[in-house]
């Protein structure tokens, strides 16, 4: 048998925790097994402080998260006092596991000399949400990842890791929006370093996923996560995903996912309703919810009674699900909430998020109530598109997030699969760009042309799932103040990497792709935002995979250079009845006001690192 130690990942030590501890040292030594508890506290015996550990050894950030974020701290932890054991295990406290898989377990991991063994190791697309993040640090590296809640390291991997760890942190370009996660960071770093990294067998029985299962539902014999031993458990960890659904009219199909897992037990169905409506039975909600919420209810009970007579999958649920809606209306409720303050300053360039507001109550309204007119999309978060009111001014200003933000009074949350209609893409300009290179003036000048004007709304930027763009873009351009029947929508350059999604959806749409030279664009983005290596590679390669891409696939497609712009205004339009009017927009500058680095002087090292290791020319792709 090898020599390796166990590691209990936990917030604190109760009975699910001390089960898997008796679990463990039916196989393994006591020595051999490690509390790590993410509370600030001494450490004594086999009992250790996560906190205390980042803290002593500057592992620390402003992130509120860490200990949820990076598991791979747990590790550290053990090495940096045991640092002669082969390998090193990890396991969560929601994780079942008997003595029976425990050593299942042991005979695979005793046959695999593997550095990593983790759940469902592989390759992870650009839309994964950990993907940008990491590749900001790493742009060379190619994206892995796996499932935390199970995995086991070697000394070697370890010690590799716990340096670039500490390096990154080191260095002071991490905060809370930048931290890569365990997943990514351990799976992408071993995998592009040359480690040997593999799956889990045991755990791919189906079972091991974020589903949260009871505990009576489970076979002896394997390894399943996230497990539980009572239902209010299972209620309080789905409690938010289950409120959010009771209002949008997903409930059943919620609801159906945790009853699938747990054998479609019709008592834990009563429970979850029950307990959204302060412990009541399902014949008693009527009495209980206002009308909005009984009409989504309606919705949700009558497809659950579909998926009891359809438990194979679950697929007659989905097929049935739009025929329900039609059949009892669109009438999910929306929520209205008042902003009170906000939290962050004036002109951030802070990705918008509801989370920047201090709200007060939400109540509950109907879709067809809400005037599009008035409000429009301000950002994609928990499955539910955020909207907040606009004044016609708000579209003249260099970017609508930020003046979207400092002026709303008023949020709306929709489920935006309701929203739907006709959009009219030939009326359409994407304007697509790398950053600093004029793509804020070229939206100006198509604006002084008689295009209404959307510039960096960041549901663009959050997201490419196709419903919500389509969404998004269906509001703007049906519910448009200024009636222009063109259409142009200005990005970040954080949209590039959702270039596959409109490609696939807007192939009918007219492209603008702005760039500008190389070295003057790094300098520019260090001097202006302080920008390193990482992220100049990262923005810079994804504006180039986006050209790629438009290049081969839509015909509408015009390419500016930022010094010919800026020598010929005319590539936008060289119509007389619009001269005058880029002659004024020239004479203004497109960005001002907008936050900027202090010292105005570029990073010469972080530009010139940049320019020597990225081969990659945008010039090459014209």
């Amino acid at each position: 048998m090898k020599n390796y130690c166990f590691i209990i990942r936990c917030i604190d030590i109760g009975e699910a925790e001390v089960n898997i501890f008796n679990t463990l040292k039916t196989k393994i030594p006591e020595k051999n097994i490690f509390y790590l508890i993410d509370q600030d506290q001494d450490d004594f015996q086999n009992r250790l402080s996560l906190p205390k550990f980042r803290r002593e050894r500057k592992l620390q950030t402003d992130d509120r998260r860490l200990g949820w974020k990076c598991g791979d701290y747990c590790f550290y932890r053990v090495y940096d006092e045991h640092p002669d054991y082969d390998y090193y295990w990890l396991i969560e406290s929601d994780v079942y596991i008997d003595d029976e898989s425990l050593s299942k377990l042991i005979t695979e991991s005793d046959d695999n000399n593997s550095d990593l063994m983790i759940h469902n190791f592989g390759p992870r697309a650009e839309k994964w949400d950990w993907h940008s993040i990491y590749k900001e640090h790493y742009p060379k590296h190619k994206i892995y990842g796996g499932l935390f809640p199970l995995v086991r390291l070697t000394g070697s991997a370890i010690k590799d890791l716990y340096r670039e760890r500490s390096e990154l942190i080191a260095n002071g370009n991490i905060d809370s929006r930048n931290m890569p996660n365990d997943e990514s960071f351990v799976c992408s770093f071993l995998a592009n370093n040359g480690y040997k990294c593999s799956d889990i067998k045991i755990t791919k029985n189906g079972d091991f996923n974020l589903t949260r299962k009871h505990i009576s539902h489970i076979k002896r014999g394997g390894i399943y996560h996230p497990v539980f031993s009572d239902y209010n458990s299972i209620f309080e960890k789905e409690s938010l995903k289950l409120t959010a659904a009771v209002s949008n009219g997903s409930f059943a199909e919620v609801s159906y996912k945790i009853l699938q897992r747990n054998n479609f037990n019709e008592s834990l169905y009563e429970k979850i309703v029950g307990k959204l409506f302060d412990g009541n039975k399902i014949d008693k909600l009527r009495d209980l919810a206002n009308t909005n919420m009984m009409e989504s209810l309606d919705f949700s009970l009558a497809a659950f009674e579909l998926a009891k007579n359809f438990r194979p999958g679950g697929q007659m649920l989905i097929r049935r699900s739009d025929e329900l809606r039609a059949k009892l209306g669109q009438t999910s409720s929306v929520g209205l909430t008042p902003i009170l303050s906000k939290k962050i300053k004036q002109k951030s360039t802070k990705s918008a998020s509801y989370r920047d507001f201090n709200l007060g109550v939400r109540s509950l309204a109907k879709l067809q109530d809400i005037n599009f007119n008035l409000f429009k999309p301000f950002s994609y978060e928990d499955s539910r598109l955020y909207l907040v009111n606009t004044d016609e001014s708000a579209y003249k200003a260099p970017f609508l997030y930020s003046e979207q933000r400092d002026n709303a009074i008023i949020l709306c949350d929709i489920p935006s699969h309701h929203v739907s209609g006709e959009i009219n893409q030939e009326k359409i300009t994407f304007i697509f760009s790398i950053g600093r290179c004029g793509s804020t003036l070229v939206s100006k000048l198509l604006s002084s042309t008689g295009f209404f004007e959307i510039s960096e709304c960041d549901v663009f930027t959050q997201t490419g799932d196709k419903d919500i763009i389509k969404t998004s873009i269906y509001i703007f351009q049906n519910f448009n103040p200024t009636k222009n029947s063109k259409i142009s929508f200005k990005f970040r350059s954080q949209t590039n990497k959702f270039i596959d999604d409109y490609i696939s959806n807007f192939k009918d749409a007219n492209y603008i792709f702005l760039y500008r030279n190389k070295s003057d664009w790094a300098k520019s983005y260090s001097g202006k935002f302080n920008w390193k290596e990482g992220e100049l590679t990262y923005t810079y390669t994804t504006g180039y995979n986006c050209l790629k891409k438009l290049k081969n696939s839509i015909k509408n497609l015009q390419i500016i250079n930022y010094d010919k712009l800026i020598k010929d205004p005319t590539l936008i339009s060289s119509k007389p009845e619009d001269l005058a009017a880029i002659k004024e927009i020239m004479s203004k500058d497109s960005q001002q006001g907008v936050i900027d680095n202090s010292n105005k002087e570029y990073n010469k090292a972080e530009v010139s690192k940049f320019l020597s290791n990225c081969k990659l020319e945008i010039n090459d792709l014209i």
